[in-house]
């Protein structure tokens, strides 16, 4: 996202890069990726990527810009509903760490 926000109109993108846009679809993906993961584990396939994909998402939930509104109580909602090993996962708990240092800081 960072790369492509350089992006202007008619630059690779007919419109040019939208944050927005680009935040609502990382959003709905991983929500769809968490869903198929949950599905796995009710298997009892465990995936190794989904500790570090729910921790992208913990840092996602940090992002600001104009049109799109941080919740961060939606952070520790998703963090409640994750199993404690996932809760516990190192990428887990660094994303953790960076959203209290944010929050903290009134960012």
């Amino acid at each position: 996202m960072h790369k492509l926000c350089e992006y202007t109109k008619g630059e690779r993108f007919s419109a040019g890069f939208d944050a927005h846009f680009n935040i609502e679809h990382m959003n709905i993906t991983l929500v769809e990726l968490f869903q198929m993961y949950d599905d796995h584990r009710k298997k009892g396939i465990l995936v190794p990527t989904e500790k570090e994909f729910r921790g992208y998402y913990a840092l996602l939930k940090l992002d600001k810009h104009p049109n799109y509104k941080v919740e961060h109580a939606e952070l520790f909602l998703n963090l409640a509903k994750m199993t404690l090993e996932t809760r516990q996962a190192p990428e887990v708990l660094l994303a953790c760490d960076v959203a209290r240092f944010v929050i903290s800081n009134g960012n």
